[in-house]
């Protein structure tokens, strides 16, 4: 995962606006499908959101990630500090079932 961030090189990820943990774990959250009780069963998507994609059946199945930060070049003029823009690059591999022993 890149984040490239409006601040400037050497200051603190996201100074005033919340710290990498936490971002990463927001979108990590956020990769995931839905489960019933996030409530978002009344909630309908705009009409350019569809078809609309999940990465994650549950972020539990997440087994490794990275993060590297640089600086974002082209910011959007109605930007704050907590803007980035985020690239990301997947692997996918098959979950296999333990094999029962014996």
């Amino acid at each position: 995962m890149t984040l490239l961030r409006t601040d400037h090189p050497g200051q603190s990820v996201w100074s005033g606006a919340g710290d990498i943990d936490n971002r990463v774990k927001t979108l990590i959250d956020a990769l995931r499908m839905p489960n019933a009780s996030d409530n978002y069963a009344n909630i309908t998507p705009n009409a350019d959101d569809d078809p609309i994609f999940c990465l994650l059946e549950d972020d539990k199945l997440l087994t490794g990630f990275s993060v590297e930060t640089g600086r974002l070049l082209d910011v959007p003029a109605s930007a704050d500090q907590s803007f980035a823009h985020v690239l990301i690059n997947v692997k996918i591999r098959l979950a296999q079932d333990q094999m029962p022993i014996g």
